[in-house]
């Protein structure tokens, strides 16, 4: 088995512009999740778990990657809202993984955002379509893809949908959206939507669009799906720490995901640093310090925020009530990646997703 995934991730079918300095089209693949479960089930044969802890597919996100597959495989549109932080191109490299080995096979490829961040609304524009004709494996003539203005951009990427009406079921899992030319967003989104009412079930292509909920507000897809990729659950964010350090002490996995929370690229700094043997300790102090960079990023994200009075006070507020009801004040940090939000007995409310942000 193990043999299969290796040849299926790293033979046919991989992107020929991977690697690509400047068109790095695809993302890598993280551990498989049956390999994640594996160790976690090592590790708490080993060390003090509570026997009925959870198992990693009745966890949060888990839960979240069994709707999005579900919905893939249906040739239902995705809309994923990924707050700062939540580890989206891990995410999605376990839903394309298992979307491949699993009957009905979906075909997937990630296609990352990321470098696009500044870029003219024409390099975007370029971006998307050869990820289209690479991906569903179509010959254009000549440099077809390169057209500059809005209805040539339509007309190419209309054309690229039709022909790919053919072929295997693929989805294609674009992620970093709120990095894309806001433009090229609604060109692509606009096409494709008029591609789905025109074949309803006569489609071979899915997509998938990832990004921040500020950034997706405005996205309509004719009957797509929203999900929200939320953090980590408690015991889920101990068992990620498991799956870089094996058995180790509860006491320390705790006094870890008690100072960062579910948040998910917190929780992956905390286990690539303690795993390299640097350091694994109970000292907040420590902690934070073995954030390196990420705890600089984070910090600069909070001192940003904190020079408006009005949004340092209500961050205090926040991280000492541990939860409030919404207000508009909160919008700001919520879309920052430092609230989360929640609904209780038809009451929106707020809370700090990770207790590092009030440090």
């Amino acid at each position: 088995m193990k043999l299969f995934l290796g040849l299926l991730l790293t033979g046919k079918g991989r992107n020929r512009y991977e690697g690509s300095e400047r068109y790095p089209l695809t993302t890598g693949f993280a551990m498989h999740r049956l390999d994640r479960r594996l160790r976690i089930l090592r590790g708490k044969k080993n060390t003090p778990f509570n026997s009925r802890q959870y198992a990693v597919e009745r966890a949060t996100r888990a839960r979240a990657a069994r709707r999005v597959r579900h919905l893939l495989r249906r040739m239902v549109p995705v809309v994923l809202h990924t707050p700062r932080w939540s580890e989206a191109r891990a995410f999605l490299d376990d839903v394309s993984v298992d979307l491949g080995v699993r009957k009905p096979i979906v075909q997937c490829r990630t296609l990352a955002m990321t470098p696009m961040a500044g870029r003219t609304v024409h390099d975007s524009r370029q971006y998307l379509s050869r990820a289209v004709i690479e991906f569903c494996e179509l010959y254009v003539p000549g440099p077809v893809w390169m057209a500059v203005d809005r209805n040539g951009f339509r007309n190419v990427m209309r054309d690229l949908l039709r022909r790919a009406r053919t072929g295997p079921q693929r989805a294609l899992l674009v992620h970093g959206l709120e990095n894309l030319h806001r433009e090229a967003v609604e060109d692509f989104v606009h096409v494709f939507s008029e591609h789905v009412e025109e074949f309803t079930e006569d489609r071979r292509l899915n997509i998938l669009l990832a990004g921040t909920q500020a950034s997706m507000s405005q996205m309509v897809i004719p009957g797509s799906q929203t999900v929200h990729l939320a953090d980590f659950s408690e015991e889920e964010a101990v068992e990620a720490l498991v799956e870089y350090l094996g058995p180790t002490d509860k006491s320390l996995l705790k006094a870890a995901t008690d100072l960062v929370g579910g948040v998910p690229t917190l929780v992956d700094a905390v286990g690539r640093t303690a795993a390299s043997g640097q350091w694994l300790t109970s000292s907040k102090a420590e902690l934070l310090r073995g954030l390196g960079r990420l705890g600089d990023e984070v910090r600069t994200a909070v001192e940003i925020l904190c020079a408006d009075g009005t949004i340092s006070a209500r961050l205090e507020e926040v991280a000492m009530r541990g939860s409030a009801v919404r207000e508009p004040v909160d919008e700001r940090l919520v879309t920052a990646g430092l609230f989360r939000e929640s609904r209780h007995k038809g009451e929106l409310k707020v809370h700090l997703r990770a207790k590092v942000f009030a440090q």
